[in-house]
């Protein structure tokens, strides 16, 4: 927590931005020598991919990426223990979303061995021009639907049908996008 007790001086004003310019420059350049070294890895890489600051990728060689997809800020797509993730043209993925190809399946096992438990691998796939909110989870084994939306905040721990729009944790649907009519020149 910062406490500012008086007003700040045009020099500390200066200073402070040029040091967060500096910061916000590392950064990025970071980042973008993170992406530029694994990008030949992937299974599938498409044209116009936008990936922004502080996407993470787990083992990017069980990753398609389509073209014209966009995935947020602080992403993280996971293939990393098992199972392939397949994005498909034009779907973007909102700021802070998880989707993963694993998980533990101990609901029958008792035992704390951490070395006993049994974890599940199963595929993800992520349909044409599919919309996902920001801070949205998709489990393993997830197929979604072509033209479908997940609502921001979402936990998808079911398939979703094309063209559904889902909503809640767990995700249900809550509606349908509709075919645009196109009106031009009054016709």
């Amino acid at each position: 927590m910062i406490f500012i007790k008086k007003r700040p001086t045009f020099i500390s004003i200066v200073t402070n931005t040029l040091i967060r310019k500096l910061f916000t420059f590392i950064d990025r350049m970071r980042w973008r020598s993170y992406y530029l070294s694994i990008i030949h890895t992937f299974k599938h890489f498409g044209n116009s991919v936008t990936v922004d600051y502080g996407v993470q990728f787990g083992s990017p060689q069980n990753i398609s990426i389509g073209s014209n997809v966009f995935i947020g800020k602080n992403a993280l797509i996971n293939a990393g223990k098992g199972g392939s993730i397949i994005i498909k043209d034009n779907a973007a993925i909102g700021a802070n979303s998880t989707i993963i190809t694993w998980n533990l399946n101990n609901l029958n096992n008792r035992t704390l061995t951490r070395s006993q438990n049994n974890n599940t691998f199963k595929d993800v796939v992520i349909g044409k021009g599919v919309g996902i909110g920001y801070n949205v989870t998709i489990n393993p084994g997830i197929v979604l639907g072509d033209g479908c939306e997940i609502a921001a905040g979402s936990v998808v721990t079911k398939s979703v049908a094309p063209f559904s729009i889902m909503a809640g944790s767990p995700a249900v649907m809550v509606g349908i996008r509709r075919e645009q009519v196109s009106n031009m020149n009054g016709v």
